[in-house]
């Protein structure tokens, strides 16, 4: 599913989108609100995997990314 606003685009993660959530699982001044640290790469791929399958699951709920329409 993708949502369109005037400003962002949403839609859930897909296999081409790792790249994108690793940069955001690993960074350390992402994640140091929601667990202190990034995590490592091992780690967030596991989480992206886990992710994917929620998202095959449920087409409705899941993990999405969202991107600035300017950065697009």
């Amino acid at each position: 599913m993708t949502l369109v606003s005037n400003r962002l685009i949403i839609k859930q993660y897909t296999s081409a989108n790792l790249d994108d959530f690793n940069t955001i699982l690993m960074n350390d001044t992402i994640m140091k609100g929601i667990r202190g640290k990034g995590y490592s790469r091992e780690v967030s791929e596991g989480k992206f995997q886990e992710a994917l399958l929620e998202n095959e699951q449920n087409h409705t709920l899941g993990f999405y990314n969202v991107t600035n329409k300017e950065i697009h």
